[in-house]
């Protein structure tokens, strides 16, 4: 029998970079002219309030990590340095 080891940073996708893909996936339903306008509008809608939230908290609270020094890695294996590269 083969033990996996779920530990290990390819088993594990960056939160934020997740959140921006499902941001992508969003807007496109927005961009969807099978779409009725109104909920055209409202996707559009959701994908700006959530991108002010990502920037205004995660990728500030980043920020922060970069600006303290912290070199710990996320379970993606990806140092807040290396998130912030990737995200914006």
């Amino acid at each position: 029998m083969i033990m996996q080891d779920y530990n290990r940073s390819e088993n594990y996708i960056n939160r934020e970079l997740s959140w921006l893909d499902f941001n992508l996936r969003v807007l496109h339903e927005a961009r969807d002219k099978e779409n009725p306008l109104f909920e055209r509008l409202k996707f559009l809608a959701i994908t700006s309030s959530n991108l002010d939230e990502f920037f205004m908290v995660r990728v500030a609270s980043l920020k922060n990590m970069e600006i303290s020094d912290y070199k710990k890695k996320d379970a993606s294996g990806l140092t807040p340095h290396e998130q912030i590269r990737k995200n914006i």
